[in-house]
């Protein structure tokens, strides 16, 4: 007898860097768990490690390799598969520790839709051409 085969919802989106059409489905639970985990350990290593893990098990393309994406399309494709995966809303935590005499740290919550964050890449084609002969699209590395 056959395992059942998981129907999950199937979404695209663009690569900032090039325009090309990625496919991905929503993370799992387990995949959910590895995101707690390299938090866990406090390794910036380990959590850009399972990013690029999660992301490459999520992208339904077989020609986009995770390895070779910019950092900002890494950043664009994370923040897409958790809005579709978690939600679009995220609650962030700002503290601000410019101490200034007589004032206490302040500390801010803040909450952001990911389905409002945009790329300035239509209006701005010329500069983003510029930026990626600068960096020459490095990818991300941790030292």
């Amino acid at each position: 007898m056959a395992l059942p085969k998981l129907d999950t919802p199937i979404y695209e989106t663009k690569l900032i860097s090039n325009g090309k059409t990625v496919k991905f489905r929503p993370f799992l639970v387990k995949e959910q768990k590895l995101f707690l985990m390299a938090m866990e350990s406090n390794d910036p290593k380990d959590i850009v490690n399972t990013i690029k893990q999660v992301l490459t098990n999520c992208i339904l393309n077989d020609e986009i390799n995770v390895e070779e994406l910019s950092s900002f399309d890494l950043e664009y494709l994370f923040m897409q598969l958790r809005a579709k995966s978690v939600g679009e809303i995220v609650n962030l935590k700002y503290t601000c520790n410019n101490v200034v005499k007589m004032l206490k740290v302040m500390t801010k919550h803040v909450m952001v839709s990911l389905s409002s964050i945009s790329t300035l890449r239509k209006s701005n084609q010329k500069f983003l051409k510029i930026i990626q002969k600068i960096l020459k699209l490095q990818t991300l590395w941790v030292s």
